[in-house]
């Protein structure tokens, strides 16, 4: 019997293992596999990815969902996984640093983002990626993709907006 519990990481701990899961899904896994699970979340279901062994020798199981109804253009698997690379790309980049992790929470549902965006320009198109996640129940953790309207990071005319690379 799996032995799950209540579970507190520190923000850089939630990271990496958050940077960790969405690489292992989106580009150690097969591209069939990946594929399989992209559909599922674009159609708007709830994955379950992978059980996670804890220190305390505890598990927890993840979950994926994602919001793509701020995305602007017509979504793809391509653009998806180019999309997911930067946002693992940017987690890897903080977790090194050991940098700040701002993170803001909803008080009424506990739900939490990781403002650390993935912004990618495809042609004159700004989508901007970002993580959110929530336990609904002990020993588990939803892992929530969400875009975000692009315009609210537009800087002001005459400035570029600098969207990130691969």
């Amino acid at each position: 019997m799996s032995n799950f519990s209540s579970y507190s990481m520190k923000p850089l701990q939630f990271l990496n293992m958050a940077g960790s899961v969405l690489h292992k899904t989106f580009f150690d896994s097969t591209r069939q596999i990946a594929k399989r699970v992209y559909k599922d979340i674009v159609d708007g279901k709830r994955q379950a990815l992978m059980t996670v062994a804890l220190e305390d020798k505890s598990e927890m199981q993840i979950y994926l969902s994602l919001d793509h109804s701020e995305y602007r253009g017509t979504i793809n698997f391509s653009q998806f996984r180019r999309q997911i690379g930067v946002l693992v790309s940017r987690y890897a980049a903080r977790v090194q640093e050991e940098g700040e992790i701002n993170l803001m929470t909803n008080e009424e549902t506990g739900a939490q983002l990781l403002n650390i965006p993935a912004v990618v320009a495809d042609g004159d198109q700004l989508n901007v990626l970002v993580l959110g996640w929530i336990s609904k129940a002990p020993g588990t953790m939803d892992l929530q993709l969400m875009f975000l309207d692009p315009e609210q990071f537009r800087k002001p005319e005459g400035e570029e907006a600098e969207p990130a690379s691969e």
